[in-house]
């Protein structure tokens, strides 16, 4: 599978000479978020997990027993539950680990299940990205090797979620093992479909699944289009990347062109019919937005529906985070510039106005107050941890 996501890591300090104390003392209202970072502190394959609480200004504080040596790497959490897929060199990715989060957010270890040997053709699945439906009770995984030949065919398990233990049933393997899906898969607002987009070689691609009514996915044979038109350049290999959904059924989408610093990636906006799953957009290269950016790594859409958080990187190898008013009638709207030089792997939104964004290039942790009409860091932000590669924010 190809990831234009890093792998983990973790230390925590905190930024600017600030210490663990000090962000303890400034906290004094109840926690608005908890934030889970897996950070790689002794290598790629030896994780740790960091958590912190994050108060109504969006200034954060370590939870007690945080960093956790648990060797994770993806993590999805439903509210109860944290799930994080394993990061173990010689498991290959085989065991999602279950969590109880406890009232201070701290983590207690339930259990794990092993992600092979449960149906045909999935007996030598790698496990990657996680999401938890709307519902709180089935979970989603990416996994890679799907037909035990080696490749990097992908595809994803559907499971169901214990409300009483936090251990995971399994309830199938879509039909689509294909090299033309990628992480992360989107839930729609519906929570009736779900959509992962990926590319390979330039061919670009959507596909879609419907929900059983056991929570089990099934592929929707979907044939979706792409934006018409195309940089007036010669060898264009078009792609799709990432995507994220807004609460009324549709989901903005990174495009890429492939053909250098002078054609940024661009933002495309997408329709689902929910009656039958498919998709529908009128994003074209002549009035999709492109990204300051240059090349996107990660896309969230906030709670409301009406900001879009860009992460990624410049063609200097810098990058950063910039914020799209989201018209899913339209197209989205540049909002503001940068909002930092470092080049951003992941973020997302807690239901407080905040946004959190990782960085492995720089090791940090950063926090800002959106919304519609400003962008800020938070109190604190940011913060020291070593080679952040993946997080997941648990509202409260």
């Amino acid at each position: 599978m190809t990831s234009k996501i890093g792998v983990l890591a973790c230390m925590i300090a905190f930024a600017g000479g600030g210490t663990a104390a000090g962000a303890a003392a400034a906290a004094t209202s109840s926690p608005v978020a908890y934030i889970y970072v897996a950070s790689q502190y002794m290598g790629t394959y030896h994780s740790r997990v960091v958590g912190f609480a994050a108060d109504s200004n969006g200034q954060l504080t370590p939870i007690p027993g945080s960093p956790w040596a648990d060797n994770l790497y993806w993590m999805a959490v439903n509210g109860t539950y944290l799930f994080g897929s394993d990061n173990i060199l010689s498991d290959d990715g085989r065991q999602i680990f279950s969590y109880r989060i406890e009232s201070n957010g701290a983590l207690q270890y339930l259990g794990d299940t092993n992600i092979q040997h449960h149906g045909q053709g999935n007996d030598c699945n790698q496990g990657g990205f996680l999401v938890v439906d709307h519902t709180d009770r089935h979970l989603y995984q990416f996994v890679s090797d799907a037909m035990c030949e080696g490749d990097e065919t992908g595809t994803y398990e559907s499971w169901g979620i214990n409300a009483d233990t936090g251990l995971l049933g399994y309830l199938g393997t879509s039909s689509t093992a294909s090299q033309y899906i990628q992480p992360p898969m989107m839930v729609a607002a519906d929570n009736l479909y779900t959509y992962a987009v990926g590319c390979n070689l330039g061919v670009e691609n959507i596909t879609g699944y419907k929900k059983q009514t056991n929570g089990n996915l099934v592929d929707l044979q979907l044939i979706a289009p792409f934006p018409t038109g195309q940089p007036p350049v010669q060898g264009v290999q078009q792609c799709l990347w990432y995507a994220t959904p807004d609460p009324t059924n549709h989901f903005a989408v990174a495009v890429s062109w492939g053909v250098g610093p002078s054609y940024p990636d661009q933002i495309a906006t997408y329709a689902i019919d929910t009656t039958d799953g498919t998709v529908s957009t009128n994003s074209t290269y002549s009035n999709m937005p492109s990204v300051d950016v240059q090349t996107i790594d990660w896309l969230s859409m906030s709670p409301s529906g009406n900001l879009l958080a860009v992460a990624g990187r410049t063609a200097a190898g810098t990058g950063g985070l910039q914020i799209f008013n989201f018209n899913p009638d339209g197209q989205a709207t540049e909002n503001t510039g940068l909002l930092v030089n470092q080049e951003i792997d992941m973020c997302y939104w807690d239901n407080d106005n905040h946004l959190y964004a990782i960085s492995t290039e720089s090791n940090q942790l950063f926090v800002f107050t959106v919304t519609p009409t400003s962008a800020a860091q938070a109190p604190g932000s940011p913060y020291s941890i070593s080679s952040p590669a993946a997080l997941v924010v648990q509202p409260e």
